[in-house]
């Protein structure tokens, strides 16, 4: 459809001459207006939608299959009741395995427990993956202090150099509080704009700045950090010497859930919908589907709420099977693309690679070979000073995305000399994903503005397995 241009004043005008908006009750004799729509009562399967929201914490009693996480993180925090410093900590482990959650409820109850004993804490949390620079992370971290406070917050975000807003968070910490948490999700994702592939990662600084706030500002009160990440062994090789030796954290892993914890943790959560509207089968096919992948009880949680929504959308009564089924579906595309925002930089590597072969691929070969784009991942790895994976580390990848709907496969033999191949097609637009890839690290915008170079390389691979 042609662009119709800018909506005019004139347009403007003509609407308002418009008769009002009657609806056509040939269907419907009961709704007679827009307002009497509204008057009337929802019908929804729904009892308390917000316990399905991944970013509500619940209550305790609905926290499944993590009673040894759950007394790590209590272990640690503990002593800061009796003023001794705690530990800082690393929660790694896959997406939707209950870090956030976990550190969530613990600091939540013990700001409670510090507040009946006259102490002050403040648990501040920042999840990274959309901040670009360190500079900005502090900005960040003072405001939601100050918010946290209730105190007035003066300082500007631009034209402040990144050493003052350092002084704006530690006065802050010095003049009110006993006990600073900061809670640093997906911490990895804060990479900055590094002028040189052997500059340290802007994480790097950010934790040395807090990790040592007793030290650099001379605060007599504490400071811990808690670092939420995918991949720890990925974030310490990120770190540079003085950051290393001042960050000892406690390390607590999460490992993936299984079908049968899913189905527990979605039992726990049961009574966000009227009761009687879930079929027998929804809840244990909802966690098969969401075993399938890395354990997710994130997106188990997502995919019980969307078939919900799917059954309202439909004036459904009840939830069922095939209800799932297509959640199943609409959720895989949205997970598809946050996986690739909170991936390692190891695996948005591979995408990259991938993304760039099936934009400079000018052969009859359809698709994108694995092989092909291992080989370009590895150059691109070599060009930016990364360490690489094997190839069957980089196969395993390609599986886990087909898993999550990011890519289709199919083998495809070449004949003597060349076997066969496993091609991987994509399930959304790789262009559209390239520049997700590129906004998020500057490392892969610098191969992307090396685009000559690249598409040589991933053209010379096609033609070998062409000729």
């Amino acid at each position: 459809m042609p662009d119709d241009g800018p909506i005019s004043d004139i347009d403007d005008d003509i609407r308002d001459e418009q008769p009002p908006i009657s609806r056509d009750n040939s269907d419907n004799d009961s709704i007679s207006s827009i307002e009497d729509e509204f008057e009337m009562e929802r019908v929804t399967v729904f009892k308390d939608e917000t316990l399905l929201h991944p970013t509500n914490l619940v209550d305790e009693d609905r926290i499944y299959g993590r009673d040894k996480q759950l007394d790590s993180v209590i272990r640690q925090l503990k002593p800061a009741l009796d003023e001794v410093p705690p530990k800082d900590m690393i929660l790694h482990g896959p997406s939707g395995t209950g870090k956030s959650l976990i550190i969530g409820t613990v600091t939540n109850k013990l700001v409670k427990v510090a507040e009946r004993r006259g102490y002050n804490i403040a648990v501040i949390k920042l999840n990274c993956v959309d901040i670009k620079t360190e500079d900005a992370a502090v900005y960040n971290l003072a405001k939601k202090l100050a918010r946290e406070l209730d105190v007035p917050f003066d300082l500007a975000r631009k034209g402040i150099s990144t050493n003052r807003k350092y002084e704006k968070l530690y006065d802050l910490i010095r003049e009110h509080l006993d006990l600073t948490i900061f809670v640093l999700d997906e911490l990895d994702s804060l990479v900055g704009g590094r002028r040189t592939n052997n500059e340290p990662p802007a994480y790097s600084n950010l934790l040395y700045n807090l990790t040592r706030a007793t030290d650099i500002a001379d605060l007599e009160h504490q400071v811990t950090t808690a670092v939420l990440t995918n991949d720890a062994d990925s974030l310490v090789q990120g770190l540079d010497s003085r950051t290393e030796s001042s960050f000892s954290p406690r390390e607590i892993l999460f490992d993936d859930y299984n079908a049968t914890e899913l189905r527990e943790i979605l039992r726990r959560r049961e009574d966000a919908f009227q009761e009687g509207v879930l079929e027998d089968d929804v809840i244990p096919l909802t966690a098969a589907y969401a075993a399938q992948g890395e354990g997710d009880a994130r997106k188990a949680i997502d995919l019980l709420h969307s078939a919900g929504e799917i059954a309202d959308d439909k004036g459904s009564p009840v939830v069922t099977e095939d209800h799932c089924r297509e959640a199943q579906t609409k959720v895989e595309v949205e997970y598809s693309v946050r996986e690739i925002r909170n991936a390692s930089i190891q695996k948005k590597t591979l995408i990259f690679a991938a993304a760039l072969c099936d934009l400079y691929n000018d052969t009859d070969i359809d698709g994108v070979p694995g092989q092909i784009a291992h080989n370009v991942y590895e150059k691109i790895a070599e060009s930016e000073d990364m360490d690489k994976r094997s190839r069957s580390r980089t196969r395993v990848w390609f599986n886990e995305y087909v898993t999550n709907s990011l890519f289709t496969s199919e083998t495809k033999g070449y004949g003597r000399g060349k076997g066969k191949h496993t091609h991987y097609y994509f399930q959304k637009d790789p262009n559209n994903i390239r520049t997700e890839l590129v906004n998020s690290d500057d490392r892969l915008q610098d191969v992307h503005n090396d685009r000559e170079l690249f598409r040589e390389i991933v053209r010379n691979e096609y033609k070998w397995l062409a000729s």
